[in-house]
């Protein structure tokens, strides 16, 4: 005789099964257009020789012009569905960008100064692109993944450059360590330590979240990006790549010993030693010409490499030297990003006739430039700027789950040694550094305004210990 109980039971599990729906998968929400270009700007951030036209001096990059179809994007999406999302302190940098713009007739060289002015303006839309279409929970994830795949594609192109040189099949190769033999590393950059300088954050980033044991924007993808990246700098023989990622090491080292001897090493200690390798760091860019001569017997000795062009060690000192001087001369007015040089020049006799005779005569020094550009007030909406972004997200990241405090902490550790190391030389406008800043705005807006938590998707569940 069949059991009553075991006969409901079959019936009542086989009806459980029959009543649950199959489930719905959801299709993948479209990025658009905008957000697609946005992307692709970011890859192509730190292109200088590749995709990129020269037009009456001024080199115009595929980023710039991909930028207007994000903002078209962006406001579409502010007047269709999502209001407008303004970044961190913005305030603040525009009145820094007001200085600069009212700052553009005090120049011998009018042309520079307003292109100039006008690739600002450029940079502070990347800011405000990013953020309304990345800085909210649906794609923020989405951007972050995408930063460290940006990474590890231009770090994975360097290394093949490098086997390419060595194949005898050079590839935008700029200098070589061994001429025809061994190529320096310069990605799609103007020269190894650009290409390192871009590096640098995705270096930080990635290793930021190795060292806190957070994999949630992917495992593979965290640890190909470190990877790539650390092989990257290291073989493109950059010495200021190396400076700073001796800085970083040495701070790894001491975070390192205080959480195993917390109770033995004061923090004071710890903050101070800090803060020498920072003062280190900054004054060599002062000295950085004598610190180049100083290693170049071991790095360079009997390879040409020093009768190469370089963009990084010409004139720097004198110019940083010159960059004050001109400060002195109008503490209060200022010249403007792109009336610094011409003013340098100017002050030397030259006659500056094109873009290319201003840029032999470039500030040296990223903050000394800013300085003398914006003038003795000027100066301090950028300070102020740059102080709240960091330090906003900082306090936000306080209130969050640990593996978005990460996140936050590790964009925010990226953007401090960038800032460093640009004290070398280079230049503020420089494109990837504005996208970072857009990235750091993006995911401070997404956790302010969504309460974003990152999360990982299935495949990226686990972490690593």
């Amino acid at each position: 005789m069949r059991n009553p109980h075991l006969a409901v039971s079959a019936f009542n599990s086989l009806a459980a099964r029959e009543a649950v729906p199959p489930p719905i998968r959801q299709p993948k929400a479209s990025p658009g257009f905008g957000r697609k270009a946005l992307l692709f700007g970011l890859l192509t951030a730190s292109f200088d020789i590749f995709l990129v036209v020269d037009v009456g001096g001024f080199t115009l990059r595929i980023h710039q012009l991909l930028l207007a179809l994000s903002v078209l994007s962006a406001l579409q999406l502010s007047y269709e569905q999502q209001p407008l999302r303004l970044p961190v302190a913005i305030g603040w940098l525009m009145l820094w960008v007001s200085f600069i713009l009212a700052f553009i007739p005090n120049t011998v060289y009018l042309a520079r100064s307003a292109g100039y002015g006008f690739w600002l303006l450029l940079d502070v839309f990347i800011i405000l692109a990013t953020v309304q279409l990345f800085g909210n929970r649906k794609w923020i994830d989405s951007l972050l993944r995408a930063y460290l795949g940006v990474f590890l594609f231009v770090g994975g192109f360097g290394l093949a450059q490098l086997l390419l040189g060595v194949a005898h099949l050079p590839l935008f190769v700029k200098q070589w360590l061994i001429v025809g033999l061994w190529p320096r590393i310069n990605g799609f950059s103007y020269e190894p330590s650009y290409f390192s300088t871009y590096m640098l954050m995705g270096w930080i980033f990635s290793g930021w979240l190795i060292e806190c044991r957070t994999y949630v924007l992917g495992p593979r993808l965290t640890r190909a990006c470190f990877v790539v990246s650390t092989l990257a700098m290291v073989l493109s023989t950059s010495r200021i790549g190396w400076l700073m990622m001796g800085v970083w090491g040495i701070g790894y080292a001491f975070r390192r010993l205080r959480d195993r001897h917390s109770a033995t090493i004061p923090p004071v200690l710890l903050v101070g030693a800090l803060m020498f390798c920072a003062v280190v760091a900054v004054g060599a860019a002062a000295t950085s010409a004598r610190l180049q001569k100083a290693i170049g017997t071991i790095m360079v000795g009997g390879t040409g490499l020093n009768g190469t062009p370089s963009h990084s060690v010409s004139f720097r000192e004198r110019n940083l030297e010159y960059t004050f001087d001109i400060f002195k001369e109008s503490p209060l007015i200022g010249y403007s990003l792109g009336g610094v040089a011409t003013a340098i020049g100017a002050r030397q006799g030259m006659r500056i006739t094109g873009n290319n005779d201003a840029k032999q005569n470039e500030g040296g020094s990223v903050f000394a430039e800013i300085l003398a550009a914006s003038g003795t007030i000027g100066i301090i909406p950028f300070l102020i700027y740059f102080w709240m972004l960091i330090q906003r997200p900082l306090v936000a990241a306080r209130a969050t789950d640990p593996p978005t405090r990460v996140v936050l902490s590790g964009l925010i550790w990226a953007l401090c040694m960038e800032l460093l190391v640009l004290q070398f030389n280079q230049n503020i406008l420089r494109a990837y550094l504005w996208f970072h800043i857009g990235v750091v705005s993006a995911a401070y807006a997404a956790v302010k305004l969504d309460h974003w938590r990152v999360s990982a998707r299935a495949e990226h569940a686990t972490s690593a210990v």
